[in-house]
């Protein structure tokens, strides 16, 4: 039970005065007596106090008249003085005057330990004067009074070295308290160095020098000797020369450890990355951290004296509730999981651990509750049992290796399909389960793609533990640490051997030839169809050839078909020997057989892989002990130049095969003449354009290109167009070829770019600021020097035109030319600020690596995807997955050869940006479309075409 402590409060405001002593109860069982007048005061300092505490600021009278006051009455008695605000004069006057301490009251905290400390040092007044009157006593009483006191008291000689310096000290006297609070006893005529050889030199600086100035002190240290804290007064005695020092002190361990661990309970507190919040017996939040505050969204201020249940979501029953609080008030505490609210109203999970403390009487004093938000990790937890239940019954075998390709575990499924259990593969490489079938070249490739993607898909042949090979389709993903380093690779697979068997088997049989190896008619009309779409993406041609053995039938009727089928094969190989593995060779039945040379450049080719089959079909076939002589005629004809469908294609070969047979066998026939009459024409072309531009044959005409958001004309297409003063027009379509083999195509497209620059220059001017022109650039145009663009920059510069007002429309070839020049290019151009549009789209070898490598503007989808939107749902489709796709990449779309209100209606409906074509207006001159830009709309969203 605490010792009352006598406190005299002058005070002035009771609801203040009540704080004090509320602060107080904790740590005294105070007996509290308020008076707040002068008279009140002289009335009550007969009385016996321990302590008196004084606010500064008294309606009528200040704290130092009160100290005045006090000290005429009691010269000892402690006096602390309150106050809600410092000034340091005030204080160092009240100091003067003898206060013993000054408290701020928003630091009301310390109050407590400063009542001791009063105390103490008033005891220790008190104890010199007693140790004085000591001197002046006889022997028994100042012993009496000497063993009688509750303070440690030592009287030492300090001992100096031969240079002056505090070096140790004598024991000379010591009461029971001393031993007591030190533990060290038979002190007297021992010194402390051999008491304590460890013992700290502070200790004999501070004595020394106490005996030789002959000034008192008082400090807080901690003797590590004893492992103890001390509070000590120190004062000299005697004769100064005796050097004897006595030393009054008490043990404030135990009040310094509660002061620590106060400290750092409110670090603890305000540091904690888990939310604490404190409620009192009534259930109301008296204190909240600062992670309580980022947790929940609350404020300090807004939960204060509210009840915890604002954080309630919802989600727990009335029985978890009844459960809580049942343990809660039989046990005093609770730890669990609550499904809370925000402030914001989003729901989070925490784990909460809540405590009780109790008053004396046995009553809820406050609690304390302790959450840490774990939202994220219960998702991953249940995330990562999902995951263990996908990878324990999955269908599919599943690897995962660590960063340096070693098996870290595998599924039932891996353990089923291979043969291999878990333990006797784990830390191995997987290369073990290479069956060899798959040549470096895929594994390189399969290898390159997952280390620049961190994903491959496909197929592998593996082997399992018996030996067996079998089909895996595969696909691999790949994890990183926060390093960047690889942490795991997880592998799925699934046997399909059974089925890829029977697909092969199925298509082998239906597509291919059995006594050949090569494509059937069949296989051959489907690769014939194929051709005719690339060539039309592409706008390259291709060439057919017909081929029939001359003299087979002779070799079978006269060798026998045995022998006819052995020459039948040799040929085959022959043939597939003389084109490029891109090429197709196949036969259609009997002594047929037909090669497609794709995507021609050179029609020279064409009449060299001619000959060559001729020559290796003339050489002998030796079959066994016979030996066959045949020939071949070959029948040629070209897409798109001579048919534009494979029916027609064959008929025309079929009927040039006929006129090779005639014209005497072992030869080919084209099925026109059209190769002569190309050459020359070219000689006529290259000749006429030599002289275009300087005669001024080259005009441009522009296509309006629509917003169609807004039904504005903001943008058109410069069209080439050449008036030759004898044949008139000539299609761009015959002298651009021309003009890219031979290179002029570079002039040309500069004079393409310097009229497209003035003509935008007078519309930015005359209709809009934003006006754009788009040129084509041909990929022949990328081969020049990047330097060379530096005209182009300049002019626009000169017509104060910014790089915005000219876009250039490429092909999907160049951006198949990965090489250095074509890249500096389009930096180029988009450092100058020109827009690149890739026309065509579509038709080409685009890919989505590409549209993301280079910083393409726009994507003009090609006409014969929306030819037949209105009709082809795959075509319709096909623009809306570009439309969406384009989109997602930042990028702009124009559909190209517009030609019907539908057209226009279900691309405004799949959401393209752009249009042209003949429904809005033909190309036309810079004059007519001046007319038409007057107008200022061709058409309104959802309407028809206008003017």
């Amino acid at each position: 039970m605490p010792k009352p402590l006598r406190v005299l409060l002058i005070e002035d405001n009771p609801d203040e005065a009540l704080m004090l002593e509320t602060e107080l109860q904790a740590d005294f069982a105070p007996q509290v007596s308020r008076v707040d007048t002068p008279q009140a005061l002289r009335d009550a300092l007969p009385d016996q106090w321990d302590v008196v505490i004084s606010d500064y600021r008294l309606s009528q009278l200040n704290g130092l008249d009160a100290l005045g006051m006090v000290r005429a009455i009691n010269p000892d008695l402690p006096f602390i003085l309150v106050s809600d605000a410092v000034d340091e004069e005030i204080v160092a006057e009240a100091m003067r005057a003898g206060a013993y301490d000054f408290i701020l009251k928003n630091k009301l905290f310390k109050l407590p330990s400063a009542i001791r400390r009063s105390m103490s040092e008033a005891a220790d007044k008190l104890l010199r004067r007693q140790a004085e009157e000591i001197a002046r006593m006889n022997e028994e009483r100042y012993r009496a009074l000497f063993n009688s006191i509750d303070e440690g008291f030592c009287l030492v000689e300090v001992l100096f070295d031969e240079a002056g310096k505090p070096c140790d000290y004598l024991f000379l006297a010591a009461n029971p308290a001393f031993e007591k609070q030190t533990g060290i006893t038979h002190a007297i005529g021992r010194r402390m160095r051999e008491i304590a050889p460890h013992h700290e030199d502070y200790w004999f600086e501070i004595y020394g020098r106490v005996a030789q100035t002959g000034e008192p002190v008082r400090f807080q240290n901690k003797a590590s000797a004893l492992g103890r804290f001390f509070d000590v007064y120190a004062f000299r005695v005697g004769d100064p020369a005796e050097r004897l020092v006595a030393v009054l002190f008490n043990d404030i361990t135990e009040s310094k450890k509660t002061e620590e661990e106060l400290q750092l309970a409110a670090t603890v507190f305000q540091s904690s990355s888990e939310a604490i919040v404190v409620t009192d017996a009534g259930s109301r939040i008296v204190a909240v951290n600062p992670a309580f505050e980022k947790i929940t969204g609350y404020s300090k201020d807004e939960v204060i004296g509210r009840n915890p249940n604002i954080l309630k979501s919802g989600y727990h029953d009335a029985a978890f509730y009844q459960s809580f609080w049942h343990k809660l008030k039989m046990t005093g505490s609770w730890k669990g999981e609550f499904c809370n609210r925000s402030k914001k109203g989003e729901k989070f999970v925490v784990l909460t651990s809540i405590s009780t403390t109790y008053n004396p009487d046995g009553s809820i004093q406050r609690r304390v509750a302790i959450f840490a938000d774990i939202t994220e990790r219960k998702k991953a937890e249940e995330e990562l049992q999902m995951a263990a239940l996908v990878y324990k019954e999955s269908a599919e075998a599943m690897m995962v290796t660590d960063g340096g390709n070693r098996i870290v575990s595998v599924n039932p499924a891996f353990e089923r399909i291979t043969g291999y259990e878990a333990g006797e593969i784990t830390g191995q490489n997987p290369i073990f389960l290479s069956s060899g079938r798959d040549n470096r070249a895929h594994y390189k490739e399969m290898l390159t793609k997952l280390s620049k993607n961190n994903y491959w898909r496909g197929e592998l042949w593996l082997k399992k533990k018996s030996g067996e090979d079998f089909a895996a389709t595969m696909t691999i993903n790949t994890t990183f640490h926060e390093s960047g380093s690889v942490d795991r690779h997880v592998t799925l697979f699934a046997d399909v051997t059974q089925k890829k068997h029977a697909e092969d088997l199925v298509w082998q049989q239906a597509n291919f030839d059995t006594l050949t190896g090569l494509p059937n008619r069949r296989y051959f009309q489907d690769q014939l169809k194929h051709e005719i779409r690339k060539s039309r993406r592409s706008r390259l041609p291709f060439a057919l050839m017909f081929l029939d053995l001359d003299g087979f039938k002779h070799v079978n009727d006269t060798l026998g078909h045995d022998t006819g089928d052995l020459l039948l094969k040799e040929a085959a190989e022959r043939i597939a020997a003389c084109v490029r593995e891109t090429d197709t060779v196949a036969r259609l039945g009997g002594d047929e057989f037909t090669i497609v040379l794709g995507e021609l450049r050179n029609m020279t080719h064409v009449e060299k892989v001619a000959r060559h089959v001729l020559h290796k079909l003339s050489e002998p076939f030796h079959m066994g002990n016979e030996i066959a002589h045949v020939s071949a005629s070959i029948g040629i004809t070209f897409y798109p130049e001579d048919a534009g469908n494979t029916d027609d294609l064959l008929v025309n070969a079929d009927q040039a095969m006929y006129a090779a047979k005639e014209g005497g066998k072992n030869r080919y026939s084209f099925f026109t003449e059209a190769m002569q009459h190309d050459a020359q024409e070219r000689m006529w072309l290259v000749n006429e354009l030599r002289n275009a531009i300087a005669g001024k044959q080259f005009s441009l005409v522009y296509q309006p290109i629509v917003d169609l958001s807004s039904g504005c004309i903001n943008k058109a297409e410069a069209l080439i167009r050449w008036h030759h003063p004898e044949r008139g027009l000539i299609d761009p379509s015959v002298f651009i070829p021309v003009a890219e083999e031979t290179g002029m195509i570079q002039e040309i497209g500069d004079w393409v770019f310097f009229e497209a620059a003035n003509q935008v220059a007078h519309w930015r001017q005359i209709y809009h600021p934003d006006f754009q022109i788009s040129i084509n650039n041909s990929p022949v145009q990328f081969k020049s020097k990047v330097e060379d663009l530096a005209v182009w920059f300049d002019y626009l510069k000169m017509l104060n035109l910014p790089g915005q007002a000219i876009a250039v429309e490429i092909s999907e070839g160049v951006l198949m030319d990965e090489s250095k020049v074509v890249t500096d290019h389009l930096l180029a151009f988009r450092d100058a600020g020109i827009e690149v549009s890739l026309d065509d789209f579509g038709t080409g070898y685009s890919t989505l690596s590409y549209l993301k490598r280079f910083d393409i503007d726009r994507l003009k989808i090609d006409r014969t995807f929306v030819r037949d939107l209105e009709t082809d749902p795959n075509d319709l489709a096909l623009c809306e997955a570009m439309i969406v796709m384009a989109h997602k990449l930042n990028i702009k779309v124009i559909a190209e050869g517009v030609e019907t209100d539908r057209q226009k209606e279900l691309l405004y409906q799949a959401g393209c940006d752009f249009i042209q074509g003949y429904l809005l207006s033909r190309p036309v001159s810079a004059e007519r479309l001046d007319n038409i830009l007057k107008k200022g709309a061709l058409y309104c969203p959802g309407m028809g075409a206008v003017g």
